[in-house]
């Protein structure tokens, strides 16, 4: 069999060598026998005289085409994925409650709630739950589902909503499953404010548990690991002056980088800092007085506060740091690693925060958070007045654009991919043309330099 493909490989080699040579080196083979690396060193060396002879126009129309075709054929094996997308406006006569309106009904209609009713209801996703948990199918549908604000003229604020799916009818059954539950949200806000208008502090988004660490991400750690193994290879080439590393460099550089990329997510944890974990909260103190929730915020965040959450029992925050420097370190370390931030809430009946923390542990980071808004809670009952009674106004909620039916895929752009594979070929010419200069012509390569 492989004596077969050997002499099919000697097709490869111009007509004038061939003409020369090919009779005896034909005469080898049956002599010899051929394996695995003597076809790769017939295919190689055919391909060097080829691209030796042909002129550059040749070589990049050729090569031009080739990557054309490679572009179209790798598109046809990326999945169809089709957007299906819908517009709506809401309106409740406050223009900064629209949009504060518009966040929370976004957040409960992505609530662990409501996405896994809709995920089996529809059957989506049935292929990643037979493997993953249905917590992390939840975190993909999130990256999926796509709110933009549009700018139309009339009351109110409009947005659009997407969702993209690898079938055209489940992503329009599920966007208007999306567009219905938004609706359902709404037209439950009234009530929400009714009953919590006489809460001094009122939650908007209950602290999350992180699904994936902030830090180190996996771009940064295929990045690291791609030049970690590119240096590696490099310091390798300069030990070994004469050894097998330098002959093949190219091809063991590659290696090195590819195999650090597929290393590095699992090595990170070992030889980088541990992963980073963020949960995010956000919520109403019901003061219209920026300096109030200023004040309350520099009361819980002050050192005293933070002690005594580092020293929680049920959290045992920084234990290896508490051992080993001193407590006002180990706080002001703390501090850098929560993020408050504060904006105004509806029209003038509250100041919204939004309060993060980080840490390597995701449960822990979540936990921390929730210690830090029973602390804002406990300012704000010694600082703040009881509110008073605010009447809004119900949101209406009106469907502009119904949910759309894909007619075409919108990717993967099969036109785009195959353009870029006939650039890349043009391109790989350009790069072969100099390079070729340096192999040998072909009456310069007798039989013998085919190792058999």
């Amino acid at each position: 069999m492989m004596g077969r493909i050997a002499r099919w490989m000697i097709r490869l080699y111009p007509a004038s060598w061939r003409a020369r040579y090919g009779d005896e080196l034909e005469a080898l083979l049956a002599d010899t026998g051929a394996d695995a690396r003597i076809v790769g060193d017939l295919a190689r060396g055919g391909m060097r005289m080829q691209l030796k002879a042909w002129p550059f126009p040749l070589l990049a129309v050729v090569l031009g085409i080739a990557g054309l075709l490679a572009g179209a054929g790798i598109s046809l094996l990326v999945p169809n994925v089709y957007v299906s997308e819908a517009v709506l406006r809401i309106d409740s006569g406050h223009a900064t409650t629209d949009v504060l309106d518009m966040v929370r009904a976004k957040q409960d209609v992505e609530s662990r709630r409501n996405l896994p009713q809709i995920i089996t209801g529809l059957g989506l996703y049935r292929n990643d739950l037979r493997v993953e948990p249905l917590e992390d199918v939840m975190v993909e549908m999130r990256r999926h589902i796509q709110f933009d604000p549009l700018s139309i003229p009339g009351p109110g604020t409009a947005f659009r909503i997407r969702f993209d799916y690898g079938d055209r009818i489940k992503a329009q059954q599920t966007l208007a499953a999306l567009v219905a539950s938004f609706q359902n949200q709404t037209a439950n806000l009234t009530r929400w404010r009714a009953a919590n208008n006489g809460n001094k502090v009122t939650v908007l988004d209950a602290p999350s548990l992180p699904a994936a660490p902030v830090f180190p991400t996996k771009a940064i750690l295929w990045c690291g690991g791609f030049l970690a193994g590119l240096a590696i290879a490099a310091i390798l080439r300069t030990i070994f002056r004469n050894g097998w590393i330098r002959r093949r460099f190219l091809w063991f550089a590659t290696v090195a980088s590819i195999a650090g990329m597929l290393i590095a997510p699992y090595g990170s944890t070992v030889f980088l800092r541990p992963n980073t974990y963020r949960s995010t909260m956000t919520f109403v103190l019901r003061t219209a007085d920026p300096s109030g929730a200023a004040a309350i915020t520099a009361e819980v965040l002050n050192p005293e506060t933070l002690s005594a959450i580092a020293n929680d029992p049920r959290l045992q925050l920084y234990r290896r740091a508490m051992t080993t420097e001193p407590l006002e370190d180990v706080l002001r370390g703390m501090r850098g690693h929560v993020s408050v931030s504060q904006h105004p809430y509806g029209d003038g009946d509250g100041t919204g925060i939004t309060l993060s923390f980080e840490y390597n542990d995701d449960f822990k980071a979540q936990q921390t958070v929730q210690s830090f808004l029973a602390k804002f809670i406990e300012a704000a009952d010694r600082r703040l007045a009881p509110p008073v009674e605010i009447a809004s106004g119900a949101p209406v909620i009106e469907v502009l654009d119904r949910p759309s039916a894909p007619a075409s895929p919108a990717r993967p752009n099969r036109m785009l991919a195959a353009s870029l594979g006939g650039v890349c070929g043009v391109v790989l010419a350009g790069v072969i043309s100099p390079l070729r200069r340096r192999w040998r012509t072909e009456e310069q390569v007798p039989v013998d330099s085919v190792t058999l």
